[in-house]
């Protein structure tokens, strides 16, 4: 059975550890608040940045409390929160979606 990811982030240190997660046939759901970024992502599959090519175990999602909190809190044992933004932004991410990471049995940071 594969594990489930959610990454908050899809800077190049979400993306990074997207990319090896799918490679090894977990599913990966990147969020990210940045609409423009998000629809680059689903257009090309690809991150110029880092030279990756996403695979078809990678979705790519807008992130708004309301689709959040509507089609995301369903917790299972095999499914992890990653959290990977800035050190400054961490506090943010979590008190914004306060709501949806209250009801979840995992999180993971991955701040610098």
């Amino acid at each position: 059975m594969s594990n489930k990811f959610r990454i908050f982030g899809a800077g190049k240190w979400g993306l990074a550890i997207a990319h090896h997660l799918s490679n090894q046939k977990n599913e990966v759901q990147i969020f990210d608040i940045e609409k423009d970024r998000i629809d680059s992502l689903r257009k090309s599959n690809y991150c110029e940045e880092l030279e990756i090519k996403f695979n078809e175990h990678i979705g790519f999602n807008y992130l708004d409390k309301e689709t959040l909190t509507k089609h995301y809190v369903q917790k299972e044992n095999n499914q992890y929160n990653i959290i990977a933004v800035s050190s400054a932004g961490f506090s943010i991410v979590l008190n914004e979606f306060r709501e949806y990471f209250s009801t979840q049995k995992s999180l993971i940071w991955l701040t610098k």
